[in-house]
């Protein structure tokens, strides 16, 4: 069987090492739970330097990218959620229109809107087409952000002030 001291480490920025311990990677913190095995793992990394590599720190370049990335999902997870409430509005207003104007008593008038509902569905559909819009412009402006600070400033519009 082989011992950790077998296997590469890596020593992370903050201190702490990465080994393969049992076949498996283990991240050794310093911290109460593991402190006497992150001391050994430390001891054994400053007595051998050569077999320890230090983990290689991303670039401005890498950063802003994988920010671009995780905040591009941001506004597709937003706006698929705007695009289903789309398709809610979108209903009611097509059923509204399908539906006879002059309904009789024995009809299914739960089924049928109200003028005041499809006026409301309308105003939703209208105002969520607007927040879709301003999502699509705010997520082209990630794409073209030259610093991280700039990624992390624009958040994407939610629906969560639209009356549904």
């Amino acid at each position: 069987m082989t011992s950790w001291q077998d296997s590469s480490i890596i020593r992370r920025a903050d201190g702490s090492y990465v080994i393969t311990h049992n076949g498996y990677p283990y991240h050794v913190v310093n911290d109460e739970e593991v402190a006497s095995f992150w001391a050994e793992v430390d001891a054994w990394a400053q007595a051998h330097p050569d077999q320890v590599a230090d983990e290689p720190v991303p670039t401005e370049e890498e950063l802003l990218a994988h920010a671009k990335t995780l905040k591009t999902s941001e506004f597709d997870r937003a706006m698929a959620d705007i695009d289903a409430e789309l398709i809610r509005s979108t209903t009611d207003i097509v059923a509204a229109m399908l539906t006879p104007a002059t309904l009789t008593a024995d009809d299914d008038a739960a089924s049928a809107l109200s003028t005041d509902d499809l006026e409301q569905s309308k105003a939703v559909f209208t105002k969520l087409r607007t927040i879709q819009a301003q999502n699509r412009a705010l997520r082209a402006q990630v794409r073209t952000a030259q610093t991280l600070e700039a990624v992390q400033a624009i958040e994407p519009v939610t629906a969560d002030g639209v009356a549904l």
